[in-house]
């Protein structure tokens, strides 16, 4: 629970680079950026891979198109 909170907090922190475009942006247009700009960082290369190709392989395909608003 604690990590969802840092999570969301640095979201806050970052929201014009995340959210600049909130009212037409999808889940397969924020993943690149999630991806690049926070991942890379805070998760080992296995941790990254693992969740990089899940979520490229289950969740985009599936809710990608939806937009976040």
């Amino acid at each position: 629970m604690l990590l969802l909170i840092l999570f969301e907090e640095k979201m806050k922190q970052n929201k014009d680079f995340y959210f600049s475009d909130i009212e037409s942006i999808t889940l397969n247009h924020l993943f690149p950026r999630w991806k690049d700009n926070y991942a890379k960082q805070h998760y080992s290369a296995r941790s990254f891979h693992d969740n990089c190709t899940y979520l490229e392989k289950r969740i985009l395909t599936i809710f990608g198109d939806i937009k976040l608003k």
